[in-house]
């Protein structure tokens, strides 16, 4: 009983561990804070408990493991669309003779380009 308590207590914790970074990351727009390498270790990690909890059908490791994975994946989307999104407003930038640096236009242009994305 006890342990079973601890197991979905934990279950909830690791569940809830990367919403807050997902909101963050969506309403700021800005990646470059998050290492690539966590992101799949991170990824790794959830993917080999959920086969563990799988092979000893333990439902709060599996549950747990699901939804992390899905919060990974999340972010792993995020992370390489906004890299994308940088490339190619940079590359536009450069390629219309303006310096590449300019933060209002990538905001600007990350902004219409994640609208349109989300309203489909």
């Amino acid at each position: 009983m006890l342990a079973n308590l601890f197991g979905y207590g934990g279950a909830v914790t690791l569940s809830l561990m990367t919403i807050p970074q997902i909101y963050k990351s969506y309403q700021s727009r800005e990646m470059d804070s998050i290492s690539p390498y966590f992101l799949c270790l991170q990824f790794l990690t959830s993917f080999f408990f959920l086969i563990y909890g799988v092979l000893l059908g333990k439902i709060p490791i599996i549950v747990a493991n699901s939804i992390s994975l899905c919060g990974v994946c999340i972010l792993l989307i995020l992370r390489n669309c906004h890299s994308v999104l940088i490339k190619d407003v940079k590359n536009a930038n450069i390629s219309e003779g303006g310096q590449s640096s300019s933060n209002e236009t990538i905001s600007s242009e990350q902004s219409i380009l994640f609208t349109s994305s989300t309203v489909t």
